[in-house]
């Protein structure tokens, strides 16, 4: 059995691959992003699809890594700020 862990945050998100039985993480991907550009001194803000677009790349790149083991996966989890 396989799962996956998925942490959404501030400056990027990452996914692993975690095989159950072993313990050991099989696979993973990050991809960094940035705030919004041309906001008010002190002001920071992020747009929600780049949250979601990134958890697509970092999803498909894992996947794409388990290869014939994609078949596994059984259980996702997800963190988030």
């Amino acid at each position: 059995m396989i799962y996956l862990g998925i942490d959404c945050g501030t400056q990027s998100t990452k996914t692993i691959a975690l095989d159950a039985s072993s313990g050991r993480i099989i696979a993973a991907a990050a991809q960094s992003y940035d705030v919004l550009p041309g906001l008010p001194p002190g002001h920071m803000e992020q747009h929600p699809d780049t949250w979601a677009q990134a958890m697509d790349e970092t999803i498909g790149q894992v996947v794409e890594k388990l290869g014939a083991r994609r078949n596994e996966v059984r259980g996702i989890g997800v963190s988030g700020q």
